[in-house]
């Protein structure tokens, strides 16, 4: 798994609590995928080739986001 850069996210034993987290991440994705497929009025069919992009993005719009104070170096002037 460490070569295909997946990370287990384990929950602690007898805390359905957290299952919470993993539920909503997961609502999410599949809201996201139904709300791709419906823009592109394409069929149910597809549901995979709307899930992978949509996981990228997911993954990576955090590791590229960055403010833009950070980017430009300096603070602006009012």
């Amino acid at each position: 798994m460490f070569s295909h850069e997946i990370l287990q996210q384990t929950s602690c034993p007898y805390t359905t609590q957290q299952n919470g987290t993993v539920e909503r991440k997961i609502r999410h994705i599949v809201k996201a995928a139904r709300t791709l497929l419906i823009q592109a009025n394409v069929p149910l069919s597809f549901w995979g080739d709307a899930v992978l992009p949509l996981l990228f993005k997911i993954k990576y719009r955090t590791l590229f986001y960055f403010p833009v104070n950070h980017i430009l170096s300096s603070t602006t002037r009012l």
